[in-house]
């Protein structure tokens, strides 16, 4: 009797359980109908570029996973993230050509909440004429991003020039050996394998719940390294320093010759506005921008604020520099606040 007793209640407490993770299952995917355990381009988003190593492709169209949610991708002929460049684009009173990597190009935003699609609307809303180009691509550094301005801005003729900084623009985000093979940025060959098994996902995350699991374990991981990196706060060899505000004349002279402003987004991390703390980096760069007379707007500055305002758990800069929808509106309208009062 004991032990039938025992078996029953093993029974009761394994159907339970099953019960209990079912009911976990279903709650998962009712509340993330999209979950992806990795955040990429499906497919493959880049083509090579003689001058600038890597391009997006033209006419793309594709998906971006982002976790917890997907967003349509799409570019124009030229590799533009929006449309196609209108036949009225020279009459503008502003035509914004906007330089930079993901956080330019909106990596994990729809097209209309980028801040260049944003600054144009903000600036029509100001009762001028606007056309502004988000020319970004993911993973860029300056150098690749002088290399756009020389190839695309004879042809659109600028007013103003945006040019999007991240730390990581002292040195190559990637390696000299990086290669597209099938729209993807790879090291290796064989790499392309385990981007497209990405999507499929292994056999267990088949369940949400598992998926949820594996995410929330990255993010929390990704954010300690992000915290970790930013409290070291590593000195930046000067060789690199000067170098990158070297590219930065160049892009400013370059624009110049154009008949073109620029200004400079300087952008930071979560950590950054969470701790409350400026890198002496981010602190080094826009001092020296602004002692050459170059136009800088702070991300610091304009995140900070909006976190102190609403509350510590309103992030509007998700990781390493990448503004959700509102920290695209709060940059669009600082540039547009630069570009009317002048």
């Amino acid at each position: 009797m004991r032990t039938s007793a025992w078996r029953a209640r093993g029974y009761l407490l394994g159907a339970s359980l099953l019960a209990s993770l079912a009911f976990a299952e279903v709650a998962v995917r009712v509340r993330y109908p999209v979950l992806s355990t990795y955040r990429d381009f499906e497919p493959g988003i880049y083509a090579e570029d003689t001058e600038r190593r890597w391009a997006n492709l033209p006419g793309y169209r594709g998906i971006y996973h982002s976790f917890f949610e997907d967003q349509i991708v799409s570019t124009n002929s030229q590799g533009f993230r929006g449309p196609e460049v209108r036949a009225d684009a020279a009459a503008s009173e502003h035509r914004v050509l906007s330089l930079g990597d993901s956080n330019t190009f909106g990596r994990g935003v729809g097209e209309q909440e980028t801040y260049p699609a944003q600054l144009e609307a903000e600036l029509g809303k100001r009762g001028a004429s606007a056309v502004v180009w988000n020319s970004g691509v993911c993973g860029y550094d300056t150098e690749q991003e002088l290399a756009t301005l020389r190839k695309f801005g004879p042809a659109l003729h600028p007013t103003v020039v945006t040019l999007g900084w991240l730390e990581n623009d002292l040195g190559p985000v990637l390696g000299p050996t990086t290669r597209i093979i099938h729209g993807y940025l790879v090291e290796r060959e064989e790499d392309v394998g385990l981007v497209k098994e990405r999507f499929r996902g292994s056999p267990w995350e088949k369940s949400y719940l598992a998926r949820l699991v594996s995410v929330l374990v990255k993010i929390r991981r990704a954010r300690a390294r992000l915290f970790e990196q930013d409290v070291a706060s590593p000195i930046t060899p000067s060789a690199a320093f000067e170098r990158n505000l070297a590219l930065v004349r160049e892009v400013r002279r370059a624009s110049a010759e154009l008949g073109a402003r620029l200004i400079v987004i300087v952008y930071v991390s979560q950590s950054e506005v969470v701790l409350g703390r400026r890198l002496d980096l981010v602190a080094r760069v826009e001092s020296a921008l602004r002692s050459e007379e170059i136009e800088v707007v702070s991300a610091y500055d304009l995140f900070k604020a909006d976190f102190d305002a609403r509350g510590r758990e309103l992030f509007v800069v998700r990781d390493r520099g990448h503004p959700n929808g509102e920290g695209h509106a709060l940059t669009a309208r600082a540039v547009a606040d630069l570009i009317a009062h002048r």
